[in-house]
C-alpha cells in the first residue's frame, strides 16, 4: 500500500519539531514517526571507521526534530534478538522493534567507500517504518575529493573528515520533505535483478550494468549505477536498464548500487552487487618429476609428471601446458578450463598418440584467471632418452685378488649402479652400490679356493634405463675368465597409475 510523507500545517501545530509524520493511503488518522531506533552503522569497507561518524549521523538526524534511541539500549535489542546484519531489515525485525523499543520508525546506515588517501567516502541510510517495515526514505552520496576542483585545479578536498561532514549534510538534505510527492497509486520500485558483467575484471575495464526494476511510480525517473563514488545512466533496453561502467583502477572489491532519480528527488534502492577488480595474476608454483625419462614401459620413470597448484586462492578461467621440440613444434599439449589439475603425466606420446623421438623438448604454461591475467610459467628442459648406459667390464686374476676393470657410458649420466658376486648356486659373496657411475676398478680377496664364480654389474641412466654386464670367473687358481657384454635388463614391474 502506498504511503507518502506529508506534514501539514495542522500536524505541525500539533506536534511541533517532534519528528516526520506521513498520511497512510486510505486512511485518516496521521502517524507521526518521533522515535527512532538508530542502528549502529553496517561497515562494507574492510576498514575501521572512525567513532565520530556515529555521533555526526546522530547529530544530522536531531537536528531534524527525531528522537534517536541507540547505545546499550539497541545494542541489547541486537543482541538479544540476534540480529547481526541489520542493513536489510525485514518486516519482522522492524516490528520486533517497535514491540520492544516503542521505536515508530528504524535508521539504518551504511558505509561501502571510506579511503583516507584520496580522500573518498560512500555512504547510505534508510528510515524504515516500523509497523510495516516499509522505507519512509533512502539516500546515499558518494563523494572523492577530486568532485570539487574547479577549472584552475583549485578547492580539492584532502581532509577526509572535511569531505565527510559534506557527505552527511547531501546526504540528510531531503530527509524530512523527500516523500512529499504526489500521491501516484504505483507500486514502490523494487531491485528485482543486479549484475556487473563481468564481475571479476581487470582495473579501468569497461564493465556492463544490467538492472531490472519492480513495480512502477507515475512520473518520469532516471536510473544511475553507482561504483567507487562515481555516477554512471543506464538506459531503458527491452525491461532492463544497462549501460557501461568503468572498473576503478585499483585492485580490490567494491560494492555496486542504484540510484533512482525521481521526478527530482533521489531514492536510494535497497540494493547491492560486487564487483572485484584483479589485477595480479595467477600465483602458482610447479613440482615436477623425471625431467629426463624413458618411455618404454618398463615401469621405471616412464613418464614426466608435473603438479600446478595455487599458492593463492584465486579464480582459474583456462589453462595450458604445452611440450615443445627443438624446433618449436607443439609435440603435445594438455588444455583445460576452470580447477587447476592436480597432475599431468606425458608419456612420450605425440598429439596423434604416435612416440616421441628422443632429444631435447620445451615445457610452457599458461594460466588465466577470471579477470584476464595470466601466468606464464619459466620455460623447462625436458629429455626423453629410451638408450640403457654402454657398459663393459673385465675381470683379471693377480694372485689370490680378483680385478674388475669397469668402463661405463651415457650421455645424459648415470644415477646408480649395483655389483654383485656369486657362486653358482646363487650365494652373494660380495655386493656393492652407490649413487653416480660406478668406480672404474673393483678388487676382491676370496676366502678358500672357490671355482665357478659369477658376476654382475647393474647401472642405471638418469632417465631411468637399466643395462647388465655379467660374466663368470672360472676359478681363482685358474688363468682366465668367461665375461659376457652388456646386456638391458629387463624387469617387470608393477605399474604406477599417473592419472590423477
Amino acid at each position: 500500500m502506498k504511503r507518502i510523507l506529508q506534514l501539514s500545517v495542522i500536524l505541525v501545530l500539533l506536534f511541533p519539531s517532534r519528528g516526520l509524520s506521513y498520511v497512510e493511503r486510505g486512511c485518516l488518522v496521521p502517524i507521526v514517526v518521533q522515535r527512532v531506533a538508530f542502528f549502529p552503522i553496517d561497515n562494507l569497507t574492510g576498514v575501521d571507521l572512525p567513532q565520530d561518524l556515529r555521533k555526526e549521523i546522530v547529530r544530522e538526524v536531531r537536528l531534524r526534530g527525531l528522537k534517536l534511541l541507540s547505545g546499550e539500549e539497541v545494542d541489547s535489542f541486537l543482541l538479544r534478538n540476534r540480529i547481526r546484519r541489520w542493513s536489510g531489515l525485514t518486516t519482522a525485525m522492524a516490528k520486533k522493534a517497535q514491540e520492544e523499543l516503542g521505536a515508530e520508525g528504524v535508521l539504518v546506515a551504511w558505509v561501502d567507500l571510506y579511503d583516507e588517501k584520496r580522500p573518498a567516502i560512500g555512504i547510505g541510510a534508510r528510515l524504515i517504518e516500523t509497523r510495516t517495515g516499509l522505507p519512509l526514505w533512502a539516500n546515499y552520496v558518494s563523494l572523492v575529493g577530486d568532485d570539487f576542483v574547479s577549472f584552475l585545479k583549485l578547492g580539492k578536498i584532502s581532509s577526509l573528515e572535511e569531505l565527510t561532514k559534506i557527505a552527511l549534510a547531501r546526504l540528510f538534505s531531503d530527509f524530512s520533505t523527500a516523500l512529499q510527492g504526489p500521491v501516484d497509486g504505483g507500486k514502490p520500485l523494487v531491485v528485482k535483478e543486479l549484475h556487473f558483467l563481468p564481475r571479476i575484471v581487470r582495473g579501468g575495464q569497461v564493465v556492463k550494468a544490467r538492472v531490472q526494476l519492480e513495480g512502477k511510480r507515475g512520473g518520469t525517473y532516471r536510473v544511475y549505477a553507482l561504483l567507487d563514488g562515481q555516477e554512471f545512466p543506464l538506459k531503458l533496453t527491452k525491461g532492463w536498464w544497462e549501460g557501461e561502467v568503468v572498473a576503478p583502477k585499483r585492485q580490490g572489491l567494491y560494492l555496486g548500487r542504484i540510484k533512482v532519480r525521481w521526478d527530482g528527488t533521489w531514492i536510494d534502492l535497497n540494493s547491492a552487487t560486487t564487483l572485484l577488480v584483479d589485477n595480479t595474476p595467477p600465483a602458482v608454483d610447479l613440482s615436477f618429476e623425471n625431467l629426463i625419462f624413458s618411455p618404454n614401459g618398463d615401469g621405471r620413470k616412464d613418464a614426466f609428471i608435473f603438479f600446478p597448484s595455487l599458492l593463492e586462492e584465486d579464480r582459474v578461467k583456462h589453462w595450458e601446458f604445452s611440450l615443445m621440440d627443438e624446433k618449436g613444434k607443439i609435440i603435445r599439449k594438455f588444455v583445460g578450463s576452470g580447477e587447476l589439475p592436480l597432475g599431468i603425466a606425458w608419456r612420450g606420446e605425440g598429439t596423434s598418440g604416435e612416440g616421441a623421438a628422443e632429444g631435447l623438448y620445451h615445457f610452457s604454461c599458461s594460466i588465466e584467471d577470471e579477470a584476464g591475467n595470466v601466468f606464464h610459467c619459466p620455460s623447462r628442459t625436458v629429455i626423453v632418452d629410451k638408450t640403457p648406459p654402454a657398459i663393459v667390464v673385465n675381470p683379471s686374476i693377480e694372485g689370490r685378488e680378483i680385478k674388475f676393470i669397469i668402463e661405463a657410458k651415457e650421455e645424459i649420466g648415470i644415477e646408480g649402479w649395483r655389483f654383485f658376486i656369486t657362486t653358482r648356486g646363487g650365494k652373494v659373496l660380495k655386493a656393492e652400490e652407490g649413487e653416480g657411475p660406478p668406480p672404474s676398478q673393483i678388487q676382491w680377496r676370496p676366502l678358500g679356493d672357490l671355482k665357478d664364480l659369477s658376476f654382475s654389474l647393474e647401472v642405471c641412466d638418469r632417465a631411468g634405463n637399466w643395462a647388465e654386464a655379467k660374466g663368470t670367473v672360472v676359478s681363482t687358481e685358474g688363468k682366465g675368465v668367461k665375461k659376457k657384454g652388456e646386456k638391458p635388463i629387463k624387469r617387470k614391474k608393477p605399474e604406477w597409475n599417473y592419472d590423477f
